[in-house]
């Protein structure tokens, strides 16, 4: 689903987050009693299509927000193993290329990548449930 990288996560998921803002501030969709990842919306009059439309937008908002981050996280080989040299000092940076560059020290930010992850997935999917419906409160 990514259309450009990380770049095209977050714009992915601003244009789903707007459409459900809007959706839900025109009454298109209204707030359920409960929302989880793929289902921050009901539509209003309980239209099927509506229903189907609220779901798609869900997932793709919280997934391209989720594959966001989890790209940025700074270990190689993920985007933001790379992104960080960017902002080093020149010196500091060719070392950070070279570690990127070994294939072992990629699998292991992979597998520290992969645990780590889901200790900031639900914090950042509750933080994209208070965006969608911040007047709302949900556990």
């Amino acid at each position: 689903m990514a259309a450009a990288g990380p770049a095209g996560n977050l714009v992915i998921a601003g244009v789903a987050f707007a459409l459900l803002r809007i959706g839900l501030a025109t009454g298109v969709f209204v707030s359920p009693d409960r929302v989880n990842a793929h289902h921050m919306v009901e539509p209003a009059n309980g239209n099927a299509m509506l229903a189907g439309a609220g779901e798609l937008l869900s997932v793709l908002l919280v997934l391209n927000v989720l594959l966001f981050v989890f790209n940025m996280l700074p270990l190689p080989p993920l985007d933001g193993g790379s992104a960080i040299s960017g902002v080093l000092p020149e010196r500091l940076a060719v070392t950070v290329r070279a570690v990127n560059a070994n294939p072992a020290l990629s699998m292991l930010g992979l597998l520290v990548a992969w645990q780590a992850f889901p200790t900031i997935a639900g914090p950042i999917v509750n933080v994209l449930v208070w965006l969608v419906h911040p007047a709302e409160i949900y556990d």
